[in-house]
């Protein structure tokens, strides 16, 4: 849309109740954001009990649509390849892999996808075998290699190579010695054949044995890494993301941690987040705004039954109840969108900062103090944004600005 004032109405009807029309004035301001996102920001797309929300291609063009609209990825692109490992060799059929991810990096300029079938382990599991070959063996880092080195040849070859993590272990549980060491193996393995693709986990914690075999740093953002620790990764030329499991939830008000997730990355410099699931649905969430309950192990051993937080897991609502074909947004997910356009919008405007125009530094600084590390995270969301209007009203002194510098005038 051109800059400007646009004047309208927004009219809202009721059975047995009268009409009401309110008038409203939308001003366009005199920049217009990147389509593809400075921040990396990854909610897996997937199945919850009962519920299977990828039954074929079309449904999963309109998920990766859906969530393109919203400025994130799905984390892994489906359907995956196929590997195949026959006579001591490996071979890759990407034709349907291509097809989505053609749609997703190229078409809906998502910027960032999990390496596809080569996850290792999770919590204080052993690393899954390899076409049946044991973890660490002399066949399996051969398959192991032949495997990564080729699908990495392939995504340089479609130009997708940049946008590629290596996710290799979700919540690793650092304080059993063999997750340390096996870990560390993995990571060698990798870096042995591929060393330029960036292995990532969600640690939540700076470990010290992993310093320099994790590339990305998985991190809490309520400060499980604390800010001296942030640092010390920075310093070292590491990345870090926040990850950010049971911070996203139906019951707190103002939506802070979605909306205030990329104001944390843009004041510490974190380049992305990643939340475990859009999609996952243990009850119909029309219905239920709470999870069933769940046999989990951390090890394979022993056994518990666990309840997730409420809403956690999903932030999209099934549309077929409501006569709609795919997913319908929740009011969580738009508040994602506007943080994530928030540090578009933020970091704009400090390329005029640094050049030293001292009002943008002023709002910046102003930004960057309405959110802090330690906090009490997602869940106590009114300690997180006490001030909503604040916020808001910071964000659009950034805009103000930024309409200025880019255009000239409001």
């Amino acid at each position: 849309a051109k800059p400007g004032d646009y004047e309208g109405s927004v009219r809202i009807e009721a059975e047995g109740v009268k009409p009401i029309e309110i008038p409203i004035v939308v001003h366009v301001w005199r920049f217009a954001l990147p389509r593809q996102n400075s921040l990396k920001v990854i909610f897996d797309l997937r199945n919850g009990p009962g519920w299977n929300v990828m039954p074929d291609a079309e449904s999963l063009r309109r998920w990766y649509r859906f969530l393109a609209e919203y400025r994130i990825s799905p984390g892994w692109i489906r359907p995956e390849p196929v590997f195949r490992y026959e006579r001591g060799h490996v071979s890759i059929d990407t034709e349907r892999f291509d097809e989505m991810a053609r749609l997703c990096l190229d078409e809906l300029k998502m910027n960032v996808f999990y390496l596809p079938f080569f996850y290792a382990f999770g919590w204080a599991y052993k690393p899954k075998p390899l076409f049946g070959l044991e973890p660490f063996s002399d066949g399996y880092e051969k398959a192991f290699g032949e495997a990564y080195k080729g699908f990495a040849d392939h995504l340089k070859d479609h130009g997708w190579f940049s946008k590629a993590i290596y996710y290799i272990s979700d919540e690793p549980h650092y304080r059993h010695d063999y997750v340390i060491d096996q870990m560390k193996r993995l990571c060698d393995i990798a870096h042995r054949f591929e060393p330029d693709l960036p292995i990532y986990s969600s640690t939540w914690v700076f470990v010290p044995q992993w310093e320099g075999y994790l590339d990305i740093w998985g991190i809490g953002p309520h400060g499980s890494c604390p800010v001296d620790r942030m640092r010390h990764l920075r310093k070292r030329g590491f990345k870090m993301w926040f990850t950010t499991d049971g911070h996203m939830c139906i019951d707190t008000p103002y939506l802070a941690i979605e909306r205030l997730l990329p104001w944390l990355c843009f004041k510490y410099d974190v380049s992305g987040y990643e939340f475990w699931g859009v999609s996952w649905w243990t009850y119909d969430p029309w219905e239920r705004g709470w999870h069933r309950y769940i046999r989990q192990s951390a090890e394979g051993k022993k056994w518990r039954w666990v309840r997730y937080p409420n809403g956690d897991g999903y932030l999209a609502y099934p549309g077929k109840k409501v006569g709609l074909k795919g997913p319908v947004p929740s009011i969580r997910i738009l508040a994602v969108r506007d943080g994530v356009e928030d540090y578009e919008l933020f970091n704009a405007l400090s390329r005029y900062a640094e050049a030293g125009d001292e009002e943008a530094r002023r709002v910046l600084d102003r930004i960057r103090s309405l959110v802090q590390i330690p906090n009490r995270g997602g869940r106590y969301s009114t300690h997180l944004m006490p001030d909503p209007d604040a916020v808001q009203s910071a964000r659009i002194k950034a805009g103000e600005i930024l309409s200025r510098l880019t255009g000239g005038g409001r």
